[in-house]
């Protein structure tokens, strides 16, 4: 804080709940893996992230100026606030737990999975990939403080920072639109430094050795809430037969162990994860997209990877893993036993036997839409991908030749963020539509705007 003049220290003692999985640091040999502290060796988030994620926040308010309260990159000593790295607490309440989650690298122009290796090469092409998360559930602690000229009163700003933080606005880490890094702020603590008193003086110099007495928070945030998203679309229904989306590994061993199960998080729950249903609405999109002549809507809803002559962007939508049907009855699902048929002799792999665990019951399929790079068109195209879904033209996971994955839809609901307004397409009582807001029609005159000419 070098050349930083202050009078005063406003201390924050933070708690976040991870709400799905959280992804943080790089890659290791062929598997990324979380980030792990170099002494304390247990998986942390790291300063710098943390205060990333909070002036991305803070910089999308308007009315705020975010290099005044957290510095420019031209000059970090002008920074009022100084953020730690976030420590993962594992107890009762908030077990630290990690979750290992398959992917595909999926060749946009084939719609395929790309070969094993680079041809000509034994390198691996990085098709199939695994990645680990810090698991649903687990919860991280941080301190954010705050120095100021007490005539400045920063605590105004900084309340806006912890409502949004609040009202689940922020996420931290990466694969974001995959529905990581969702969080909630479970603890919120406060304790405000006069340095000009001797006595706080020294508080503030001893607190590491002891703690002070905190103030409890979060009840005096601002109230309005504050809108993580312009639309959320959420599609309710329950599986038509069972659906898998295959995990990394079983949770029992043996020889009645089934040889692939549907994929678990860290609270042991049957899960259709965010990445994979936004893999398989994508794909219906762009069919979509490709006969509507809608491509750049498809661009604007996913973002554009930054190459060479190419300004990458972020898209503008979310999905959130996906709780399939009660825990206790899917634990308890029978193992189906199938055979692997060779598609060019008919007949049966030698060894071809196998045996998997899939999940059943009810859904509720979350996406979020954010207020950037035309929203009202995604959320029209997106809403055509649901309904495709709905008439049976869409499954989730895989096993769609078995007759897996599909989903019985009884409802889609549209929310727009700080608004009342709502519409809802009903499936299952006589395919009825309520919109008094207009919501789907101006959605869908959006899209029309999209299409080339």
């Amino acid at each position: 804080m070098a050349g930083l003049i202050y009078d005063k220290i406003l201390r924050y003692q933070v708690t976040v709940q991870c709400n799905g999985p959280l992804r943080i640091g790089n890659a290791v040999g062929s598997k990324e893996e979380v980030l792990i502290h170099p002494v304390d060796h247990k998986p942390f988030v790291q300063a710098s992230s943390i205060a990333g994620a909070l002036k991305n926040y803070y910089r999308s308010l308007p009315e705020t100026n975010a290099d005044a309260l957290f510095g420019s990159a031209a000059d970090e000593d002008e920074s009022r606030v100084k953020i730690s790295d976030g420590i993962f607490l594992d107890n009762e309440k908030f077990p630290l737990k990690l979750e290992l989650r398959p992917h595909v690298k999926i060749n946009r122009l084939t719609g395929s999975v790309d070969a094993a290796k680079v041809q000509g090469t034994n390198e691996k092409a990085g098709q199939k990939f695994n990645i680990e998360y810090i698991g649903t559930g687990s919860a991280f602690t941080f301190t954010f403080d705050v120095y100021e000229i007490a005539k400045n009163d920063l605590k105004t700003e900084v309340n806006k920072i912890f409502a949004g933080l609040r009202d689940g606005a922020v996420q931290f880490g990466g694969k974001k639109s995959s529905g990581a890094g969702n969080v909630s702020l479970t603890e919120l603590k406060y304790k405000a430094f006069d340095l000009k008193n001797a006595g706080e003086r020294k508080s503030w110099i001893d607190i590491e050795d002891r703690e002070p007495d905190y103030e409890d928070y979060i009840a005096r945030l601002p109230k309005d809430n504050v809108s993580s998203y312009l639309y959320r679309v959420v599609v309710s229904g329950k599986t038509e037969g069972s659906v898998q989306v295959k995990g990394i590994a079983v949770s029992d061993f043996g020889k009645n162990a089934p040889d692939s199960e549907n994929i678990k998080n860290a609270k042991e729950e049957y899960i259709i994860p965010g990445s994979s249903f936004k893999g398989t609405v994508r794909s219906q999109m762009e069919k979509i997209a490709e006969y509507m002549g809608a491509q750049t809507v498809i661009e604007d809803t996913f973002g554009v990877s930054g190459k060479k002559n190419t300004d990458g962007r972020a898209g503008n939508i979310i999905f959130y893993d996906t709780i399939i049907g009660d825990k206790k009855v899917n634990e308890e699902m029978a193992i189906a036993h199938r055979i692997h048929i060779d598609k060019f002799t008919g007949g049966v792999f030698n060894k071809g036997l196998f045996s998997e665990k899939n999940a059943v019951g009810k859904v509720e399929f979350m996406i979020d839409i954010k207020d950037r790079n035309n929203p009202d068109a995604t959320l029209g195209i997106l809403l055509l991908a649901m309904r495709d879904m709905a008439i049976g033209m869409m499954s989730v996971g895989n096993g769609f030749s078995t007759g897996k994955g599909m989903i019985a839809v009884e409802n889609i609901s549209i929310e727009k963020g700080g608004d009342a307004a709502k519409a809802v397409l009903n499936f299952k009582d006589g395919k009825k539509i309520d919109d008094p807001g207009n919501l789907i029609s101006s959605a869908l005159s959006a899209l029309k705007g999209g299409v080339s000419k």
